[in-house]
């Protein structure tokens, strides 16, 4: 591997062509904020929501109720990938309808906190897999992702990663309940230690509030509060795995490198390319995902609407290669399966990344 200060002059140069790229893929129109497109199949998504608790709530039918959970599950998963967009402020110019629409989906129908998903998302794409920082690739202590964490571990806590893969997808079940604890305890941490008043986060207490509401309270008015808790646990556990299907083989396989604070080179570009990866989905699955299986171009292009990655993934594909940077696609089973093989053998951490040609990286 050649020294840093020979790469630099390349690594500066890349980041430089990738901002004149950029500007022109702006000039050209084939990237921009499209509000009418997300919001429609945003509305699409509620619609799919609805008519499947419809369907659980008229027929008691067991086929009928697991198949409208199922749906349900999908359907808020839907809401949860598109106002996720306007997380990012890439649905509309304007900022308060974009974070209008991300209360409505994370406060309100999901449960989970915005402003906490603003912290812990923002964080992760600034320093995607970086260990010690992204904490969306730290599962300890009760998982172990990377070598040195195992290499770490002593006795009992040394067997229990030994046999952690087996473990792992039962543990999934409580993946959702578990980000809606942290969002919770986020939110009434941010209120506390505020002397000032936060309208944002005032909103989110709210909304989060109303979503208990929702989906708890005022059912129990109709059916009984076994039914009611059992329904909302029985949806969490389901979403939790949805969720990990859907966000972990972007970063988890081991295509995706893992790297430390100061391993990135400074380079945007290839701290972005080095640790992610795209899958491909059939129609249903780009319908969950709402563009996340373009998960290169969200991380390049986090501003921009996700209904544009489709024609933005070539011009992306032939710069990456052009200028040397990983663009790497795998199919969504296959890279599931290697997100599942890394609680199974944890990744090596990478010391440095680097181009292609000359390896990802250096341990």
């Amino acid at each position: 591997m050649a020294n840093t200060s020979t790469l630099e002059p390349k690594l500066q140069n890349g980041v430089a062509d990738f901002k004149a790229f950029r500007a022109n893929l702006f000039a050209e129109g084939v990237i921009k904020k499209e509000p009418v497109r997300v919001v429609l199949e945003l509305l699409f998504h509620i619609a799919v929501v609805t008519t499947a608790i419809a369907l659980y709530v008229l027929y008691n039918d067991f086929t009928v109720r697991f198949t409208s959970m199922i749906v349900l599950s999908v359907g808020l998963l839907g809401i949860a990938t598109n106002t996720h967009t306007s997380s990012h402020y890439a649905t509309s110019h304007h900022r308060w309808f974009n974070e209008c629409l991300t209360f409505f989906g994370y406060s309100f129908l999901m449960g989970f906190s915005a402003t906490y998903w603003w912290h812990k998302h923002g964080v992760h794409h600034k320093n995607p897999n970086v260990v010690g920082v992204d904490a969306d690739i730290d599962l300890m202590p009760v998982f172990v992702m990377t070598s040195e964490e195992f290499d770490r571990s002593k006795g009992t806590a040394r067997a229990f990663y030994s046999i952690q893969w087996l473990v792992f997808p039962f543990a999934l079940a409580l993946n959702s309940l578990n980000m809606q604890r942290h969002s919770v305890q986020h939110l009434l941490g941010m209120i506390i230690r505020r002397r000032k008043r936060d309208r944002r986060l005032l909103i989110d207490a709210v909304l989060m509030l109303f979503h208990f509401m929702l989906w708890l309270i005022v059912p129990m008015f109709f059916f009984s509060w076994l039914s009611v808790l059992g329904f909302y646990l029985c949806q969490r556990v389901i979403f939790g795995y949805l969720m990990f299907i859907v966000f972990a083989p972007s970063h988890y396989p081991h295509e995706a490198a893992f790297v430390r604070p100061d391993g990135g080179t400074g380079n945007y570009v290839l701290s972005q390319t080095a640790t992610t990866v795209n899958y491909r989905t059939g129609w249903i699955g780009r319908m969950m995902c709402s563009g996340l299986q373009y998960q290169i171009e969200h991380h390049l292009f986090p501003d921009v609407s996700h209904t544009c990655y489709p024609r933005l993934s070539a011009h992306l594909r032939e710069y990456c290669n052009n200028h040397g940077y990983p663009y790497r696609e795998i199919n969504w089973d296959l890279s599931l399966w290697k997100s599942l093989l890394v609680l199974y053998k944890p990744k090596e951490v990478e010391e440095q990344l680097n181009f292609p040609e000359k390896g990802i990286g250096k341990k």
